[in-house]
């Protein structure tokens, strides 16, 4: 776990790379296109949103974020941000595939809906609309990004479905015990964030005892506390730039 000193200095620098960033303009800009899957649900349609990064080509092959998006942050926010990280060549170009819910509470089944659909038809999806080409179909280039509900969800699907992702980007998951789950079978990476003054039901060595039980199972984990404002600002950067 990074030392308070770490996290301070890391986080100017952090702003320092975004102010940098900020006035860079792309020559040729991102693309969002907008994609509505109609099966997944009996009583409503799920809208996925695609980034593709500036001179996109069908030729390369890019990671792929693979994230779901509720009311926490907007997800243009997460495509500005890629942008500017890319702008200042922090990070290679990468794909960001998101489903977007902005409903206040999600159903406890769609909840469990959505778990299985990245557990399983989500990377299909996405492999089928880059059916030209333009990402990598390798694991180890594939991250899962979750907040809240999904983090948890993420750290399940990490244990239970091997063979889908190698990046698991968690941002203050609550419940997950993974006490009945078993030993990673190859390179898994995380990267665990949470803000103690937000744990609601969570005791203190929460956050703690789950690193070690993900590194007992063979699991690499980065971890990030944050309190303020500017400490989100690090730990986007953080998350983007682990590639």
């Amino acid at each position: 776990m990074k030392s308070f000193f770490s996290v301070i200095l890391t986080a100017v620098l952090a702003i320092m790379l975004f102010a940098a960033c900020k006035g860079k303009k792309q020559q040729v800009a991102s693309v969002v296109e907008t994609v509505t899957l109609d099966n997944v649900f009996a009583t409503r349609s799920v809208e996925v949103s695609i980034y593709k990064p500036p001179y996109f080509s069908i030729r390369d092959e890019y990671p792929v974020i693979y994230a779901f998006v509720g009311r926490e942050v907007p997800v243009q926010t997460y495509y500005h941000r890629l942008d500017s990280l890319i702008a200042c060549d922090a990070i290679d170009p990468v794909v960001m595939a998101c489903i977007v819910d902005l409903r206040k509470k999600i159903p406890t089944e769609q909840v469990d809906a959505y778990e299985m659909l990245f557990s399983s038809k989500f990377v299909s999806i996405v492999d089928d609309y880059f059916a030209d080409g333009g990402i990598s179909k390798n694991s180890s280039d594939r991250y899962l990004y979750g907040i809240g509900f999904m983090a948890d969800a993420a750290l399940r699907i990490s244990m239970k479905f091997q063979n889908q992702y190698s990046n698991f980007w968690c941002v203050e998951p609550s419940s997950t015990t993974l006490k009945q789950m078993p030993p990673l079978k190859h390179e898994t990476n995380y990267y665990i964030a949470w803000n103690p003054k937000n744990e609601l039901n969570t005791s203190f060595d929460y956050y703690p005892n789950l690193i070690k039980d993900i590194e007992k199972r063979g699991g690499y984990v980065q971890s990030h506390v944050f309190e303020f404002i500017e400490d989100q600002v690090q730990m986007y950067a953080d998350q983007f730039t682990s590639f």
